[in-house]
């Protein structure tokens, strides 16, 4: 069985056990599925501001990039990228080994976001947000054009088997790397623990 979204929210209810010795601290709630019966989609990151004047000319040091003709999905190992009001396809000139190194969020932090926008840490820096996969294309580009945002990075999904081959490797993925579907109703269930 693979935790595929909430390991860290495990990670609290296992600390919690430890601390306490009722019955009540011994539970969590689970939601169970067949790797068949749900979707990974991408979680899209959007970029409010780029201070950097040579943004493109820095993206091009490790990505092969041109303008996008014809808008489809990305594939594995391409990043498309919504900026000054046009799609962009970026190619990674190299990948890196490694089954957390070699995700393509994962690429995208460590050669775009980290580097060249200064994002290091994506769940606090108030310069990125994220939007999941289950949004038109469209509604990024309004992200763009109607609200003010610099750009949006636009990814391929993680699958099922990178997920897998991270845990069994003992590693977490980074945040913000998966988008499941269908997504559970929260605030349905509340237990108080004392």
């Amino acid at each position: 069985m693979y935790i595929a979204d909430g390991h860290h929210r495990m990670r609290a209810a296992y600390e919690y056990m430890k601390k306490h010795d009722g019955e009540e601290a011994k539970y969590v709630m689970i939601f169970t599925a067949n790797d068949d019966e749900m979707r990974i989609l991408p979680y899209n990151r959007v970029i409010r501001k780029i201070g950097n004047e040579n943004f493109i000319e820095e993206v091009k040091e490790n990505f092969d990039v041109k303008k996008m003709e014809n808008i489809k999905e990305p594939e594995r190992h391409e990043i498309q990228m919504y900026w000054e009001n046009q799609w962009w396809q970026l190619i990674p000139k190299e990948i890196p080994e490694g089954s957390v190194e070699s995700l393509d969020v994962s690429i995208l932090q460590e050669k775009i976001l980290g580097p060249i926008l200064g994002i290091k840490d994506v769940r606090n820096d108030p310069n990125i947000f994220f939007v999941g996969g289950d949004v038109a294309r469209e509604e990024y580009e309004k992200l763009v054009k109607e609200k003010g945002n610099a750009a949006v990075f636009y990814l391929h999904p993680t699958s099922v088997e990178e997920l897998e081959r991270v845990a069994d490797e003992g590693r977490s993925m980074p945040p913000k790397s998966t988008w499941f579907d269908p997504k559970l109703l929260t605030g349905l269930v509340f237990h108080l623990l004392e």
